[in-house]
């Protein structure tokens, strides 16, 4: 249930203690409209990875510059919804999207996504190094190609 007392209460306190950082809320969280509508109007911006996600933006009428695209594999379909409506930031971690992103949106802005290993992996944990980021083995040809 949406409580928008409560959320009043944690931006003010973020905003009390982190002033000088501006969050970006994850729609994929709980896209309810009145929650995504009060962020906006708090000055919060939004992190998206699907053309469903962007179409509550678009519904809400949210400036595209305050979103970001943040899907680590793009749709081609999706990040060309997202250029045309002017989001102009995303996030990489493979060459391939680096092409994709290239070809379809060129003024995008890019977010390199970087892995660190862990050193004390747990036994039944998730390992988001191996998951997410570019372990930087590829850092010779993404500078030879671009």
């Amino acid at each position: 249930m949406y409580d928008p007392v409560r959320l009043s209460e944690v931006v003010n306190e973020w905003n009390t203690k982190l002033p000088w950082m501006k969050p970006r809320y994850a729609v994929k969280c709980n896209p309810l409209k009145c929650l995504l509508s009060d962020l906006d109007y708090k000055g919060f911006g939004f992190d998206i990875a699907s053309l469903g996600e962007l179409q509550h933006m678009i519904d809400l009428d949210i400036d595209p510059k305050k979103i970001i695209y943040s899907n680590p594999f793009k749709d081609e379909k999706a990040l060309k919804a997202a250029y045309q409506y002017g989001i102009r930031l995303t996030v990489a971690d493979t060459i391939g999207e680096l092409k994709k992103i290239q070809k379809i949106a060129p003024e995008m802005k890019i977010l390199w996504r970087i892995s660190i290993t862990e050193l004390n992996k747990k036994k039944d944990g998730i390992s988001f190094s191996e998951k997410f980021g570019d372990p930087m083995n590829s850092y010779g040809e993404i500078a030879s190609k671009f």
